[in-house]
């Protein structure tokens, strides 16, 4: 006896229009764009990046990294300006340095648990603590990153960690 496969209804276009959708947040809405051939594009307004750090080269620096990897960057030096660009930006991600003046970096992302943001955080800094390197995950940290940061694997860790990963199987 040959078992029955269950009925599909939808397509596999139709699921993957649902999936996107479901995985698009308020910073990812996608616009429709025609071409001169008449044919539709999808595009994506910049996805934002909040990136925290006390010194200002670094700030710089991994701005201009950002921008040129096709993001929008926010930047604050403190936990205070932090909190306040929080208030009006919604970011994709976060890259936080571990030592700053006054709060450090996982108290920032404990924080941000507590307030219930499940925002990915990237930590970038000089600091080489092997506890710190087995807590970061614990705090929302899907990277661990030292300084100077390698452009390519800092960009690589961040689109891996806000891009919608396609699923394998249904």
């Amino acid at each position: 006896m040959v078992p029955h496969q269950p009925l599909v209804i939808e397509s596999v276009a139709f699921q993957f229009r649902i999936f996107l959708f479901r995985r698009s947040g308020p910073n990812v809405a996608p616009v429709r764009t025609g071409s001169a051939r008449g044919i539709d594009k999808m595009q994506q307004d910049p996805q934002t990046i909040l990136v925290c750090d006390d010194d200002d080269a670094i700030l710089e620096s991994v701005s201009s990294i950002l921008t040129n990897g096709g993001y929008r960057v926010v930047t604050a030096h403190d936990h205070k300006e932090f909190f306040s660009v929080l208030k009006s930006e919604r970011p994709s991600a976060i890259i936080l340095d571990v030592r700053m003046p006054e709060r450090n970096g996982l108290w920032l992302a404990e924080n941000l648990q507590v307030l219930g943001f499940s925002t990915p955080i990237i930590f970038l800094t000089a600091c080489d603590s092997f506890v710190y390197k087995l807590y970061a995950p614990f705090v929302g940290a899907v990277a661990y990153l030292m300084k100077p940061v390698d452009p390519y694997v800092l960009l690589e860790k961040l689109n891996h960690s806000i891009k919608p990963k396609l699923a394998t199987h249904y």
